[in-house]
Order: C-alpha cells, then structure tokens, then sequence
C-alpha cells in the first residue's frame, strides 16, 4: 500500500513536471524499481505485483526519456 502512494506520488510529479527536471524524475524512477526488486526479493510483495508496479514504472521512464530527447 504505501509503494502504491509512491508510484503515484510520483506519476502526479511527473505529469506536473517541466522538462529541466526529467532526469532527475527518470533517476527517481530507476530507484523506485530497485526498491521495488527489493521488496519482491525480501518477501515483502508477491511477483505480480511487483511486475506490474515496475512495468508501470517502466512505461513513465521510456515517455520521460522520449520527451527528454525530443526537447
């Protein structure tokens, strides 16, 4: 539950972002998931849950990269 407020913690900032910010927003994605490998590996959530936290997660990194490059 409380991994669940930070995804959308930060979906709420990334779609409120300007663009000087992505890469710091991309590299607090890219800790999330290794929070959320963590979480998976102690036991703490089950595997489903864990791959549909990181594929979400994962989609928000490959649209912020996207913009990133397009700007």
């Amino acid at each position: 539950y409380i991994l669940m407020k930070k995804i959308f913690l930060i979906i709420l900032l990334t779609g409120c972002s300007v663009k000087r910010d992505l890469n710091y927003q991309i590299n607090t994605i890219t800790k999330m998931q290794s929070m959320i490998d963590s979480d998976y590996e102690l036991g703490k959530i089950e595997y489903g849950i864990a791959n549909n936290y990181y594929m979400l997660l994962e989609t928000i990194k490959y649209d912020l990269h996207k913009i990133n490059n397009d700007k």
